[in-house]
């Protein structure tokens, strides 16, 4: 499961996950040349492998879990907020992928921390002083908006579609030109910095790593190698099944998807329901339409991933009404 290009061996996936494992490695590794540690010794590199999925997978899942106890907080008491935030960490996927150097929660995190700094773009006015401490400040929390949906895309190119949803939820969220100018600017950064790694590795910035990945992953049939039309079979599976059911292995999401329809029918901010709809379904017609769609070695339906804390967000909402049940199903 790799790309090959001009004699090098390359991962076959978008670089995002692994590039933000090189500063906590650089840090490690430079401390063992200190001690004179050989990097290429077995209970080394089994060491540095698992610390260094604890510097950037890990930590950005923690971080997940605080935006959605800050953004719950708007959806109901701390004390659900609280509860909601340990069901994202500890009751979905999000559990076992913030152990694995994978690109699923750092995904799921970058759009959920873009999500949080447009809202927080709208709370800036009415908390700053003067007029230009609001707009400043405001145009920051944008501009970090579109840097958090670029870097999701560098770790799945296939984000690019939700970065254009992101774009245009700002847009909607802020009702302005200047507020699309500074997401685009934030863009630009993950733009610039995939660009420059596919020129270093494959000799152009107009290319992706799946164009050299190993060809049995591949088929001329299929739109890009890999995707086809949607399949509805596949579909219920990834989301009822035992082999890779959704709500078979987080049950508790069943409570998000009532929240979620509550929100869409005024019991809840509907422009958080609407997006929070799009993203999920987004990812499930991504999912089913690829022919890798199983995920090979897993026991979840990893490729929705990205969709947990737009799943979760809506359980704030079930605890005073269901809270048996939602614990039951936690």
């Amino acid at each position: 499961d790799v790309s090959y290009y001009a004699g090098h061996f390359h991962p076959a996936k978008a670089p995002g996950a692994s590039l933000l494992a090189v500063p906590g490695y650089a840090v490690i590794r430079g401390l063992e040349g200190l001690a004179g540690l050989p990097p290429d010794r077995w209970a080394v590199l089994t060491i540095n492998a698992w610390l260094v999925s604890v510097l950037s997978v890990g930590l950005v899942s923690a971080l997940g879990a605080v935006l959605v106890l800050r953004l719950a907080c708007a959806l109901a008491p701390v004390r659900d907020a609280a509860l909601t935030a340990l069901v994202f960490a500890f009751g979905t996927m999000m559990w076992p992928h913030a152990t694995l150097l994978f690109e699923h929660n750092v995904v799921a995190v970058a759009l959920l921390a873009a999500f949080y700094c447009i809202e927080r773009a709208r709370q800036a006015g009415p908390r700053a002083g003067r007029l230009s401490q609001r707009r400043h400040c405001s145009d920051g929390l944008l501009a970090c908006a579109g840097l958090c949906a670029g870097y999701a895309a560098v770790c799945n190119y296939a984000m690019a579609v939700l970065v254009l949803v992101f774009w245009g939820y700002a847009i909607l969220r802020h009702g302005c030109w200047p507020a699309s100018l500074w997401f685009g600017l934030g863009v630009m950064g993950p733009l610039l910095l995939v660009c420059g790694y596919h020129q270093i590795c494959f000799g152009t910035p107009f290319t992706t790593n799946y164009f050299y990945e190993n060809p049995v992953f591949v088929s001329e049939h299929h739109l890009l190698g890999v995707f086809a039309v949607p399949r509805v079979d596949v579909a219920l599976t990834l989301l009822f099944s035992p082999f890779r059911g959704l709500f078979f292995t987080s049950p508790v999401l069943l409570l998000g998807v009532a929240g979620l329809v509550a929100m869409l029918h005024d019991r809840g901010p509907k422009e958080w329901g609407w997006l929070s709809a799009v993203v999920a379904g987004f990812l499930l017609l991504l999912n089913a339409s690829f022919n890798g769609w199983d995920g090979g070695w897993t026991a979840v339906p990893r490729y929705l991933g990205p969709a947990m804390p737009f799943l979760v967000l809506p359980i704030a909402t079930a605890w005073n009404r269901w809270f048996r049940t939602t614990s039951l199903l936690a």
